[in-house]
């Protein structure tokens, strides 16, 4: 499950690609496309469901776990719809993590502070991301790469220039 306020689409339709790539049965769904219920209705199997989540979505979500969450960021959007509260609009995305647990992968963004307090809060296995430092743990970009440092072992991912979308916001 995929939210922030912003970078959502252009970040599932990135996880479709790779796991096309891999030859994974996958489906993008969600806030972008084909509905979730769609895909539970059509009875269907993946090895994968990748859901884009608006705010909207996770304010009535009740029964829904994410294996994997994923927390972009969370600027002042939509307020209108939160009594012009931020903090009932982070609490909104905070509920990617609705059911969490030990077991759960909460992937966010470490320059955001509203992401990282949220990850803070939670007993879940924490990978974060940044496009502006080396992490001792997660995925960054460093030295013209995107770098993956996870429990000790470190690896270039792919060098910066051969990674398509253009942009630091979608590094």
């Amino acid at each position: 499950g995929v939210t922030g306020t912003s970078g959502k689409s252009t970040v599932v339709k990135i996880i479709g690609s790779i796991f096309d790539s891999a030859k994974k049965k996958n489906v993008v769904a969600g806030n972008i496309g084909t509905p979730f219920s769609e895909i539970v209705q059509s009875g269907e199997t993946y090895e994968v469901i990748t859901l884009e989540i608006s705010s909207f979505q996770l304010d009535t979500i009740r029964e829904f776990k994410s294996d994997v969450a994923v927390l972009l960021n969370v600027t002042a959007d939509h307020l209108d719809r939160y009594n012009d509260s931020f903090e009932e609009y982070s609490r909104s995305k905070a509920r990617i993590l609705n059911r969490a647990g030990s077991e759960t992968v909460f992937v966010y963004n470490v320059e955001d502070p509203v992401c990282a307090a949220i990850a803070g809060d939670h007993d879940v296995k924490r990978v974060g991301f940044s496009s502006q430092k080396a992490l001792t743990e997660g995925v960054f970009a460093d030295e013209g790469y995107i770098v993956r440092r996870i429990g000790g072992v470190e690896e270039r991912v792919i060098p910066i220039v051969d990674f398509p979308p253009v942009g630091i916001h979608n590094l």
